[in-house]
């Protein structure tokens, strides 16, 4: 039976969005399913990390990094307001080509999102208005039955699916899965203002206010929008809070009526949530449909992301008959443990904010610190046993040419090698880029050959989400990771591994 699409992609926030994005640059035949016919009006994810910006970047969004704020600080103060731990944001030029953390005001990044998408050829079909009232599959489809406004129903098939569509996701329950709590949920009010007197301005600093009566953070967002949130105390409800008068009292400490006009004010709980399983045959789901975790480590939009540009590639080679299915299997096996460990790190923060304002006393000088945030890992121990460079991400160097890495390579696997190992890649070898439909970068240009000395390597397979496949010394050990990922990633037809589609043999780029 044919499929009427490739990829079904249910809901339509940044991360279906992100989704179909990379599907567009694989070449799928995609159907975007939303009950939601506009863009939020208020924002709800707001930081970005650098890894994010180089996805963004993938599909040609990389610009929308320069319209957004870089936080200067995180601060702590203690209920008579004496600051006790200032965390300082990593300036500079980070590993991955772009400063190391964004702020950003969510509803204008989705139009910049939704206009790109729908811009030159193979843009998605978008069903907006539909409500999703049922997913199945069969041994061959994936299908949605959907409910547009007039009640009247349709069924749309696909080869895959994948829900995208949030915290009450209908492809999460439909396969099955359920969601193990990791750690206690908060309450907290949550009141988005947009700044009208800019002469008011609380400033750009983040902070947490650690008062036992109230605790209060604040969360600079990008040009005049501000965020802050009271945590909720046990019995009190949105009539206690969300009028106008009790909203206003709670903000004038920092802005009064006629400084700023609010934007959202609701109650909401700050889950720590993990999904069981993320795949059963061919429906998939990602983002908060797979994960949803407290805000304080601003990790939560970034880990959906990562679940994009992981899975997009991987079905596009699986569509294209470049991969057997099984290959999807590998997405939760890769991104489960990394969203884990940062649902388990931001509640950890919310424990330490709540233990801080119980009463805890401080005392000494306020303590400084910079910011580390650890990238994550793909993959198990055991494949870093004898490549410890294997499942991290790789680096992106500025060229010579202005140009960062990844322009010359799109969202494809790429080898970077010291010329003298790209001269001497055997047919073998080349027959395995071929079917990876890998791009290979000779290390001419200086900063190549400096990220490769650094790290004490030859060459570098990087895989189209900017993970590292695998590393080598010497030709030998190049062929090997070759054939490794050849296996891994190609599918084997008969007694030859097929092609890709994306060329009959290797490209070579010289970066100059």
């Amino acid at each position: 039976m044919d499929a009427a699409y490739d990829v079904i992609v249910v809901g339509y926030g940044p991360v279906g969005t992100m989704l179909a994005l990379l599907l567009k640059e694989e070449g799928m035949r995609t159907l975007v399913v939303s009950k939601e016919r506009e863009i939020e009006r208020y924002p709800r994810a707001a930081h970005f990390d650098d890894e994010i910006i180089r996805v963004y970047q993938a599909v040609g969004l990389a610009h929308l990094s320069e319209e957004m704020e870089n936080p200067p600080r995180y601060q702590y103060f203690d209920k008579d307001w004496t600051p006790f731990l200032a965390r300082l944001f990593p300036g500079g030029i980070s590993d991955q080509g772009y400063q190391h953390d964004f702020m950003f005001f969510q509803p204008d990044l989705e139009r910049a999102m939704r206009d790109r998408l729908s811009d030159g050829e193979g843009a998605p079909v978008v069903a907006l208005g539909e409500t999703v009232a049922r997913v199945w599959q069969t041994d061959e489809l994936a299908w949605v039955e959907v409910r547009d406004e007039s009640g009247a129903t349709k069924a749309y098939s696909a080869k895959w699916l994948i829900g995208c569509d949030g915290a009450a996701s209908t492809v999460r329950k439909s396969i099955g899965s359920t969601f193990d709590q990791l750690a206690p949920s908060h309450k907290w009010y949550i009141v988005d203002v947009k700044l009208t007197d800019l002469a008011a301005d609380p400033g750009m600093d983040q902070w947490e206010y650690c008062n036992p009566d109230r605790i209060v953070t604040y969360i600079p967002l990008s040009g005049p929008y501000r965020r802050y949130e009271f945590d909720v105390k046990d019995g009190e409800t949105d009539v206690d809070l969300a009028g106008a008068e009790r909203t206003w009292e709670l903000l004038s400490p920092w802005l009064k009526p006629g400084e700023a006009i609010v934007l959202r004010n609701d109650i909401y709980r700050f889950h720590s949530l993990l999904a069981s399983r993320w795949r059963e045959g061919r429906l998939l789901i990602a983002g908060d449909a797979a994960h949803l975790m407290a805000p304080k480590l601003g990790q939560g939009l970034c880990n959906g992301i990562r679940d994009a540009a992981n899975l997009a590639w991987k079905i596009g080679r699986v569509v294209r008959g470049e991969a057997a299915p099984h290959l999807l299997d590998s997405y939760e096996a890769e991104r489960k443990g990394p969203a884990r460990q940062h649902i388990e790190i931001s509640a950890y923060l919310v424990s330490q904010i709540i233990s801080k304002a119980s009463g805890e006393e401080q005392s000494g000088e306020p303590v400084v610190e910079q910011i580390v945030a650890p990238r994550q890992v793909i993959g198990d121990d055991d494949l870093r046993a004898h490549d410890a460079l294997a499942g991290t991400l790789s680096r992106q160097p500025m060229l010579a040419n202005g140009r960062r890495m990844d322009d010359s390579v799109g969202y494809r696997f790429a080898l970077l090698a010291m010329p003298s190992l790209a001269g001497a890649l055997s047919a073998s070898d080349i027959r395995a880029l071929s079917a990876l439909g890998a791009v290979v970068l000779r290390a001419e240009d200086r900063s190549l050959a400096d990220y490769l000395t650094d790290i004490d390597r030859g060459a570098l397979l990087v895989r189209p989400d900017r993970y590292i496949a695998g590393s080598a010394r010497t030709s030998i050990e190049l062929s090997a990771i070759l054939e490794e990922a050849r296996h891994a990633y190609c599918l084997w037809v008969g007694a030859e591994w097929l092609q890709s589609a994306f060329q009959a043999e290797t490209e070579v780029l010289l970066a100059e």
